[in-house]
């Protein structure tokens, strides 16, 4: 009887021995897993950081850009408009083609009334 009270008790300890150690585990594997959490929103936050960093300096370089073609656009008016002879040159130019630009359209417009009046001109 001694030898299974004793036995008994041996199993007893090994059972609560392996229990502890199950639930020891347990806490740790909780620990570990919400430790792998608390890093990947980190993660996360520090990759939305840097997509905002990335879209605020792609915005303040198309800005930049857009500066830059504007001052050019206004230096050459500028210049153009300062340069007596360039500028009446531009205007002679424009004026010339919305003179071709007149006429083609007259002609155009003559052409048809002439394929018009082409039929009733042969009736008669």
């Amino acid at each position: 009887m001694l030898a299974k009270s004793k036995q008994n008790l041996i199993l007893l300890a090994a059972g609560l021995f392996f229990s502890v150690q199950f639930i020891i585990f347990q806490f740790f594997l909780i620990h570990s897993l919400r430790q792998q959490i608390v890093f990947s929103e980190k993660s996360k936050q520090i990759q939305t950081d840097q997509i905002q960093d990335l879209t605020y300096q792609l915005s303040q370089l198309k800005t930049e850009q857009q500066f830059e073609a504007t001052k050019h656009f206004v230096a050459g008016v500028v210049e153009a408009i300062s340069n007596k002879n360039y500028y009446a040159e531009i205007w002679h130019s424009g004026y010339d083609r919305g003179s071709a630009v007149t006429q083609y359209a007259q002609d155009v417009f003559e052409q048809k009334n002439k394929d018009k009046a082409l039929p009733v001109s042969i009736r008669d």
